[in-house]
């Protein structure tokens, strides 16, 4: 079964396109874009992008948690959505990993 998920998930889906098609099918065209910053607490183990370093301040891996007050590691995510104002409800339109210090900029999807 992970093998079988884990190969659907290499094919490139555009659900930024889907997702405009659905906004637009059933949205009620009062909208509002909505840019979110979050993370996931992650030790740098196997998480491509997350860096295991004595000072985390030392490494683009840490971000700061306000819950927290403090800096810890995980990976960064970025999400854009659109909010339907007279619907109530939230579309999501792309996400992606912050970039790393090393990089300096996302990975893309072909």
């Amino acid at each position: 079964m992970e093998s079988t998920c884990r190969l659907q998930f290499e094919q490139y889906f555009d659900f930024c396109r889907y997702e405009s098609t659905n906004i637009q099918q059933k949205g009620s065209g009062q909208y509002v874009l909505s840019f979110d910053l979050s993370y996931l607490k992650k030790s740098g183990k196997a998480t491509d992008g997350v860096g295991r370093v004595s000072d985390p301040m030392q490494t683009s891996s840490a971000v700061w948690s306000g819950c927290r007050t403090t800096y810890t590691l995980g990976a960064g995510n970025c999400l854009l959505s659109v909010i339907d104002i007279e619907h109530h409800t939230a579309f999501h339109l792309d996400v992606f990993q912050t970039p790393s210090k090393a990089n300096g900029k996302p990975k893309s999807v072909p």
